[in-house]
């Protein structure tokens, strides 16, 4: 009984936290600048990056060229690139009916961006939906960061590990990214950084932790893994980080729990805007 009272509270949170976490700042850059042509191929289009297209001949086009046709409207400008990272074909069960979709991560100077992904779903080579984040108006200078090897140690020491506490070949290897700084998904949110996913089986709660590429400063720290009642066994955590000048650990559980499917994007609801 208490396992099952657990379980529906857990439920209930993750409702109400889905409520409160859909509130990031965003807005697709074609809902600012606006563009009549742009706009006549959609039935719906929604400030968190939804685009329902048409269904009549006007607004038929190939999903291979619908990124390169509309880039400005989307918000790709110069350094900006989306690059593939899955596609997938099916056959729904009982038709004939070809179904494509394909993920693209978005990239800034040749630097992935955090949150930014961006989809197409087509049917018979004809685009019918595209969703995702493209955060317009980047300008940030991604050179000059401090060495790999440096923000590893700041991770370590900060955390009190050392190489031992890692296999032979699960040392952490660092990646750049442009990292948000906040939980809003503004240009001005985002800046250069290390990121390093600190997991072994020595470690009980493999996390990811993201170092300022400028200053070397611990940004944040996050869960790899977690489930809904994670937040309780890192109470004893919770003092240390404003001494480490850390923020307090936060579950983002809806966003795990939610799945990604046609009414959620990362744990946005799908609300037209």
């Amino acid at each position: 009984m208490r396992t099952l009272f657990k379980t529906a509270l857990c439920v209930l949170f993750a409702v109400f936290a889905s409520s409160a976490l859909a509130q990031p700042q965003y807005k697709a850059h074609y809902r600012s600048q606006r563009d009549a042509a742009f706009d006549s191929l959609f039935n719906r289009m929604t400030d968190y990056g939804w685009l329902f297209l048409k269904d009549d001949p006007s607004s038929r086009i190939s999903p291979d060229s619908f990124v390169a046709r509309y880039a400005t409207n989307l918000g790709l400008s110069e350094g900006y690139k989306l690059k593939a990272v899955k596609e997938e074909t099916e056959t729904p069960e009982g038709t004939t009916v070809t179904m494509r979709h394909q993920l693209f991560q978005l990239h800034y100077k040749n630097i992935p961006v955090e949150g930014n992904e961006f989809s197409l779903h087509s049917i018979e080579n004809v685009l019918k939906t595209a969703h995702g984040r493209i955060v317009a108006g980047l300008d940030i200078n991604v050179s000059g960061a401090i060495d790999a090897a440096v923000a590893l140690q700041t991770v370590l020491d900060e955390q009190r590990l050392t190489q031992d506490n890692f296999d032979g070949n699960s040392v952490p290897i660092g990646s750049l990214i442009l990292a948000r700084k906040d939980e809003h998904f503004l240009k001005e949110s985002y800046l250069l950084a290390w990121v390093f996913d600190l997991k072994s089986e020595k470690i009980q709660e493999p996390y990811r932790v993201y170092v300022d590429a400028r200053t070397g400063s611990i940004l944040k720290k996050v869960p790899l893994f977690m489930n809904c009642f994670a937040a309780s066994h890192h109470k004893t955590r919770q003092a240390e980080y404003p001494r480490a000048g850390l923020t307090p650990y936060k579950p983002w559980v809806a966003s795990l729990m939610i799945p990604n499917y046609s009414r959620y994007l990362n744990g946005q609801a799908n609300n037209d805007l």
